[in-house]
């Protein structure tokens, strides 16, 4: 989950994993905040001259967890040989359920992370959400926090839509026909069944009613 900002036009963006976040780090008018927002950035935009524009992007929850399962699980196992190249949390966190031992090599965590399926990812998710941003529900992107616990959300925030590309328009400074980290050479070895779309659905059934949120 991902707070940017565009200090030319005064706008913040919130924006979750696999939810164009991409495409925000590649844009070098954008900067991305490192800290919690707090109602007192909130605060401090009124006093500096009135509530600047704010956008919550959001995406299909079944289309973000495959493209999450295709990326982290697919994809990033057969990277182990570039630069710079590390397990991130989203692996780390599946490595007891997947058996893997410490000590055990780049080359064997990926042949387990290419062996885990997706009705495996599905069924794991309600244990999983809350435990690394790639799963949180996009519902907690634009909350606003005060002594560690959530006070408020960030008031007048648009929601736009990822699939409907002509609603993007607004934001500025990003060209979003330049794909970033995109999965759409990866094959795919799944179909996501109506079953797992239910536990989709019903994990993140609040993400479905931002307005009107595609399913």
């Amino acid at each position: 989950m991902a707070v940017f900002y565009n200090s030319s036009h005064r706008v913040y963006a919130f924006v979750s994993f696999k939810v164009l976040y991409s495409a925000f780090t590649a844009a070098s008018a954008w900067d991305e905040l490192d800290v919690v927002p707090r109602p007192r950035m909130l605060m401090r935009e009124i006093l500096n001259g009135g509530l600047p524009p704010a956008y919550h992007l959001v995406r299909s929850p079944v289309s973000r967890t495959v493209s999450c399962f295709m990326d982290k699980y697919r994809k990033q196992p057969t990277r182990i040989d570039c630069e710079g190249f590390c397990w991130q949390h989203c692996h780390e966190i599946l490595y007891s359920h997947l058996g893997i031992t410490r000590g055990a090599s780049d080359s064997e965590i990926a042949d387990a992370f290419l062996r885990f399926r997706f009705d495996e990812f599905v069924n794991l998710l309600p244990d999983l959400y809350h435990r690394d941003a790639h799963f949180n529900p996009q519902v907690w992107t634009n909350r606003l926090f005060f002594a560690g616990k959530h006070r408020m959300r960030w008031p007048q925030c648009k929601i736009l839509r990822v699939e409907e590309s002509e609603s993007l328009v607004v934001i500025p400074d990003i060209d979003f026909s330049t794909k970033t980290n995109t999965t759409g050479h990866i094959e795919r070895d799944f179909e996501v069944t109506d079953a797992q779309r239910s536990v989709i659905h019903q994990l993140y059934r609040a993400d479905l009613a931002l307005d009107g949120c595609v399913s």
